[in-house]
């Protein structure tokens, strides 16, 4: 519980490997103390080490799935991989620009286009203006997420380097011979009628077909929404040019007579479906991708994920069983890192194997598998 002694324990384990970058995720109870990182580094000895990472609703390790402590995982590439960090403020007001600048400054730092961008963010930023910078900005994959609480949604913290902090972008670049596959586990169930979102005020959904959300939403259910919903059901939703998203439901705290609030703004219009995610479906989802995992086209040696928060919320105690199955199918693997999040970013794949445009995801595990490149150390 003790955010010095946690970054010594941290920081001894990981310095024998002079590690380039450090990826880590921690849970809300160390309340931001900068303490975390100081002694991180302080046992590494070096202020070369980018870091980068965020809290969340737990956190995932290659033994355990944690809900109170820290997981780091730690790379040493021989110096064959380079790695660029920035971080943009004003996460909240202004997403999209904040996204577009670390974009900007990430590309005058590479001499070479990177292979992949990796990206931590607060959860109080839009994400739908994220993904629309990213979209307008880069064609190459982003993958990450954004932090969490354990389901408090009051306060959040992403890691930079040595800075522990808020209403931030962190954004990582990573140039050179990287390997890497990305897979998301994200099938759900659709029940009901389509409607169309005809009040909403960016992430709060007012009415669906001219009657309040939640009234929508039990219509379809065939029951009142309950506690033990949250996380479960989904909105699919497609807007009128025609782009597909799926956005958790989350009763808001204020009452809005029966408004919903998503994790990211939608579309006036949007065609609306209820659909289900029950836990027999994430378990058999993420048992396939778990197999596939081993026939990658190259040796891979660590994966992370950032699974939706309302997964955890679904299987409680089984959510172990995601990082557990990814390492039965693919046991090669060196090191698994991870955490339940407030939303997932990542390109889907398409049937050729070339990755799409970036997307926000909800309800969603993203599976990153890294490796060396072929013929290379």
């Amino acid at each position: 519980m003790d955010p010095y002694r946690a970054g010594v324990e941290i920081g001894e384990q990981l310095a024998d490997i002079n590690p380039e970058v450090i990826f880590l995720f921690s849970t809300i109870h160390y309340q931001g103390s900068p303490e975390l990182l100081e002694a991180i580094y302080e046992e590494l000895g070096s202020d070369e080490v980018i870091l980068i990472g965020n809290t969340g609703t737990g956190f995932f390790e290659q033994n355990k799935v944690g809900n109170i402590g820290v997981a780091a995982l730690a790379i040493n590439s021989g110096k064959a991989i380079k790695w660029h960090l920035t971080l943009e403020g004003g996460a909240q007001e202004a997403p999209d620009c904040a996204t577009k600048r670390c974009l900007e400054s990430l590309r005058q730092a590479c001499s070479d286009a990177p292979a992949l961008y990796f990206m931590a963010s607060d959860f109080r930023a839009d994400a739908t203006k994220i993904i629309s910078a990213i979209q307008e900005t880069t064609s190459i994959p982003v993958v990450g997420g954004f932090a969490g609480d354990d389901f408090q949604r009051k306060q959040c913290f992403v890691y930079a380097n040595r800075q522990v902090t808020t209403d931030h972008i962190v954004m990582l670049a990573v140039e050179g011979p990287l390997a890497f596959d990305i897979s998301f586990a994200n099938q759900q169930h659709p029940l009901g009628e389509m409607g169309i979102v005809t009040a909403c005020d960016d992430k709060l959904v007012r009415t669906i077909n001219d009657i309040p959300v939640m009234t929508f939403v039990e219509r379809q259910l065939g029951k009142p929404f309950a506690d033990v919903d949250m996380g479960m059901v989904t909105l699919d939703l497609t807007n009128k040019a025609g782009k597909r998203t799926v956005r958790c439901i989350r009763v808001p705290d204020i009452d809005y007579s029966g408004s919903a609030e998503l994790f990211g703004s939608i579309e006036k219009g949007s065609e609306a479906r209820i659909c289900l995610t029950p836990p027999e479906m994430i378990i058999s989802n993420i048992r396939d991708i778990a197999s596939d995992l081993s026939k990658l086209p190259f040796e891979p040696e660590a994966t992370i994920i950032v699974s939706c928060a309302g997964r955890k919320s679904v299987l409680k105690d089984g959510l172990k069983f995601e990082p557990q199955e990814i390492l039965k199918g693919c046991p090669a693997l060196k090191a698994l890192i991870g955490y339940p999040s407030f939303g997932e970013i990542g390109p889907l794949k398409s049937e050729g194997g070339s990755y799409e445009e970036t997307l926000f995801h909800n309800m969603t595990s993203i599976i990153l598998t890294i490796g060396m490149l072929p013929n290379e150390e």
